[in-house]
C-alpha cells in the first residue's frame, strides 16, 4: 500500500495486552542478540505481524535492508501499524527522509502502547537531529525516556534513548549532562550497544581536543574486522577517523573515512556515507589538496539528503572556494543561517572562521574582523574548544590571530593546540614550483630564504659534513658567511618544528636529520615518484599535479640543477610509459589528462602529438584540429621553426 494512504487508515491494531510486551523475539534485541532474535523468529511456525517487526528490526542490524523492508511492509499491510516506527528508521537509514517522516508522521501517537510510543518519539528524536533540530531532538527524546519508563521493559528500552541523549547534549555543548547520560547507558547497555556509547564518547572527545580521551574510549571498543559492516562496526571505524583528523594525523584519518564510506554505502547508510566523505574533505583541505577535497564535497551533495548534511556540504564548498582564491561567502552565509535556526551553535561557529577565512583570501579585513567576532562569540557562549577543530584548514585565520595577540585570539589558538596533544605532526616539504615548508596544513613564515633547499639536502642526505654541505650549496659563497647561514637555517628549523633536530656528532663530526615519533614527513617528490610507479590513472592524475614547477627553481647550486633536471626526465620516463599503456588500451581519456599535466613539465612535440591525437578521439577532429593549430604556432615562436612532428600531424589531420 502506498505510504501516502496511510493516514487517512483507521488504528487498526487490536488493543494489545500488557503481556504482549514481552514478545520473545523482542526481548532476544533487548538483549543484543539479533542473531538470536532472526534465529528464534524463523523457528516460529506461524510468525504474526509483530514478530515480523521484529525479525525485520534484527535484519537491520545486519545491513539487509532489502529483507527487512519486505517484513515491515507486510506487517503494516496486515494492520499493524506499530510497525512503521521501524520501517520509518530504515527510511531514514537510507536516506530517504521525506518517506520516513511521511510514514511515522501517519501514526496516532496517543494511542499507542507505551512500549511503541517510547520507540516512537525515539525515532522522532533521531529524525530531528539528523534534521539539525538539536533542540527538538532534546524534547522528543525526553518524551521517549517517559514512555519507556512507564512500559514493562523499562530500562532496557531506555538505555538507547539515553545513548542518543547523550550524543544530543554532547553536540550543544552540555559536556556534564551528555557524560551523565554516556554513564547510564554504558551501565545499563548489552555488549552491542557499549560498543556505540563507547565510539560516541570518543567523537564527542575529539571534537573538544580530548585526544587522550577519545582514544582510550577506542581502546576499549574492539577492533573492526577486515569486512566489518555492522552499525557498530562502522560507528567505530567512524570515531576512529574522527579522532585521527582531530589529532592531525591526516593519512590514518583519511584511510579510516576512505574505509568507511566504501563500507557504509555498501551497507546503506548512506547518512554516515555522507558524513566520511565530508570529513575526507575537511582532511584534504588541511593539506592543501583542493582537487581531492572537492571531489569528496561532491560525493557527499550526492549522497546528501537532509538540511543538515545539505549545511555541512555547503560548509566544506564554500571553504574550498575561499582556499581556492574564490569568492565562497555566499554558501558559508547561508551555512552559517542554516545551522543557527536549530541553534547548531558548534557548526555555525566553524562557519563564522571560514568566513573570516573568505573574507580574508578577498582582502576584505573589516567583514573578516566581523565573522571572527560572531566565531569568538559562540566559543565563548558554549564554552567549547570544538571551533579549534578546523583551525588547521583556515591558514588565514590562523596568521590573522597570531598577529592580532589579544586575548581572545589566544583563546583560540590555546584550544587549537589541545588537538596536537598525543597526536602526529604533519610536515609537508613542497620543492616543486614554490617552495616552502608546511606544518599541519599551514605555512610556515620562514626567515630564511633558502631553508626549504637546505631542509631538502638534510632529507636526502643521511649523514653530513659541514663542509660537504658548504661546497653542495654555498660553493660561490665565502666560508664564514656560509657556515653562519647554515646554523641559522638549523636553528629556525628546530625553533618552528618542535620535535625536528640537526645533531651534531663530535665523534664523526656529521650532521643528520632527526624526527621525534610525534612527527611525520612527507616530501612531495616522493610522494609524485611513488604515484607514478601505480596503474591507476585517478592516481596518477591526481599526484601529477604536485608538479607545479621546476625542482627548487630558485637554487642556483650544481647539486640542486643537477637534482632538477634528472627529476623531470624522470617524471617524463614514467608519464611516457604510462600513456603508451592507455594508449595501447584505448583509454583515451586518462591520456588527455596526463598530457595536459605534462604540459608544465616539458613542451615536448612528441607530447603535443599524443594530447592532439587524444583529443581527436574523445571531442572529434574539429577540436583536435584547433588545439593542433595552437600548439603548433607556440612551437613556431618558442624555438623559430616548425616543429616536424606537429607538422606532418597536421597533414593527417586536413580534410581530404
Amino acid at each position: 500500500m502506498p505510504h501516502a494512504a496511510i493516514r487517512g487508515r483507521k488504528f487498526l491494531s487490536p488493543a494489545p495486552s500488557p503481556a504482549s510486551e514481552l514478545n520473545p523475539v523482542l526481548l532476544r534485541i533487548l538483549a543484543g542478540d539479533y542473531g538470536g532474535g532472526l534465529a528464534l523468529y524463523r523457528t516460529l511456525a506461524h510468525p504474526g505481524a509483530e514478530d515480523r517487526r521484529w525479525a525485520a528490526m534484527c535484519l537491520m542490524h545486519a545491513s539487509q535492508w532489502v529483507d527487512a523492508k519486505v517484513l515491515l511492509l507486510d506487517a503494516v499491510a496486515q494492520g499493524y501499524q506499530e510497525a512503521s516506527i521501524e520501517l520509518a528508521t530504515l527510511y531514514r537509514t537510507l536516506g530517504e527522509v521525506g518517506l520516513a517522516q511521511a510514514t511515522i508522521g501517519a501514526l496516532p501517537l496517543e494511542a499507542l502502547r507505551k512500549r511503541d510510543q517510547a520507540l516512537a518519539y525515539r525515532e522522532l528524536g533521531l529524525q530531528a537531529y539528523q534534521q539539525g533540530d538539536l533542540g527538538q531532538a532534546a524534547t522528543r527524546l525526553q518524551q521517549a525516556w517517559a514512555a519507556a519508563a512507564a512500559s514493562r521493559l523499562g530500562t532496557p528500552l531506555i538505555t538507547p534513548i539515553a545513548h542518543a541523549l547523550g550524543i544530543v547534549c554532547a553536540e550543544r555543548g552540555l559536556d556534564d549532562q551528555a557524560d551523565s547520560y554516556f554513564d547510564y547507558a554504558q551501565l545499563h547497555a548489552h555488549p552491542t550497544r557499549q560498543v556505540f556509547v563507547q565510539a560516541s564518547r570518543a567523537i564527542s572527545a575529539a571534537y573538544l581536543g580530548q585526544l587522550d580521551r577519545a582514544v582510550e574510549c577506542l581502546a576499549q571498543a574492539p577492533a573492526c574486522p577486515a569486512d566489518a559492516a555492522s552499525p557498530a562496526d562502522l560507528q567505530v571505524l567512524y570515531a576512529r577517523g574522527i579522532t585521527a583528523r582531530a589529532a592531525r594525523a591526516y593519512a590514518e584519518a583519511a584511510e579510516h573515512l576512505q574505509l568507511l564510506s566504501g563500507r557504509a554505502t555498501a551497507a546503506g547508510d548512506i547518512e554516515l556515507a555522507c558524513y566520511a566523505e565530508l570529513w575526507l574533505a575537511s582532511v584534504a583541505l588541511a593539506q592543501g589538496q583542493f582537487g581531492a577535497a572537492q571531489r569528496h564535497v561532491a560525493r557527499a551533495e550526492q549522497l546528501s539528503a537532509a538540511p543538515k548534511t545539505e549545511a555541512m556540504v555547503l560548509l566544506r564548498r564554500g571553504l574550498l572556494a575561499a582556499r581556492r582564491g574564490q569568492d565562497g561567502t555566499a554558501a558559508l552565509e547561508t551555512a552559517a543561517r542554516l545551522f543557527s535556526g536549530p541553534g547548531r551553535r558548534r557548526e555555525e561557529g566553524w562557519c563564522w572562521l571560514c568566513l573570516c577565512e573568505a573574507h580574508l583570501a578577498l582582502g576584505d579585513d573589516v567583514r573578516a574582523e566581523a565573522a571572527l567576532a560572531q566565531a569568538l562569540q559562540i566559543r565563548y557562549a558554549v564554552n567549547t574548544s570544538s571551533l579549534a577543530i578546523e583551525l588547521d584548514s583556515l591558514p588565514l585565520v590562523r596568521q590573522h590571530l597570531e598577529r592580532r595577540g589579544a586575548d581572545d585570539a589566544r583563546c583560540l589558538l590555546q584550544d587549537e593546540r589541545r588537538f596536537s596533544r598525543g597526536g602526529q605532526t604533519q610536515i609537508r616539504l613542497q620543492t616543486m614550483g614554490a617552495a616552502r615548508i608546511l606544518v599541519n596544513g599551514q605555512t610556515l613564515g620562514l626567515n630564511m630564504a633558502r631553508t626549504p633547499e637546505l631542509l631538502t639536502y638534510f632529507l636526502t642526505h643521511r649523514k653530513f659534513t659541514l663542509p660537504q654541505l658548504q661546497v653542495a650549496l654555498f660553493a660561490d659563497h665565502p666560508h664564514k658567511r656560509s657556515k653562519s647561514y647554515i646554523h641559522q637555517v638549523r636553528a629556525e628549523l628546530q625553533r618552528l618544528v618542535p620535535g625536528l633536530t640537526i645533531p651534531f656528532d663530535p665523534a664523526t663530526r656529521t650532521y643528520t636529520l632527526h624526527l621525534e615519533e610525534h612527527l611525520s614527513l612527507t616530501w612531495d617528490v616522493d610522494v609524485l615518484l611513488g604515484a607514478l610507479k601505480t596503474e591507476d590513472p585517478a592516481v596518477i592524475l591526481e599526484h601529477i599535479a604536485l608538479y607545479e614547477g621546476p625542482f627548487l627553481a630558485e637554487a642556483t647550486a650544481e647539486w640542486a640543477e643537477f637534482t632538477r633536471t634528472e627529476l623531470q626526465q624522470l617524471v617524463l620516463s614514467r608519464c611516457r610509459a604510462q600513456l603508451d599503456r592507455w594508449k595501447a588500451a584505448g583509454q583515451w581519456v586518462p591520456v588527455l589528462s596526463l598530457c595536459e599535466a605534462l604540459q608544465r613539465v616539458e613542451f615536448d612535440e612528441v607530447l603535443c602529438a599524443d594530447l592532439v591525437t587524444a583529443l581527436e578521439h574523445v571531442h572529434g577532429p574539429e577540436m583536435a584540429s584547433a588545439r593542433l593549430s595552437a600548439l603548433a604556432k607556440r612551437w613556431t615562436a618558442e624555438f623559430g621553426e616548425p616543429s616536424p612532428v606537429l607538422t606532418a600531424l597536421m597533414a593527417e589531420l586536413a580534410p581530404a
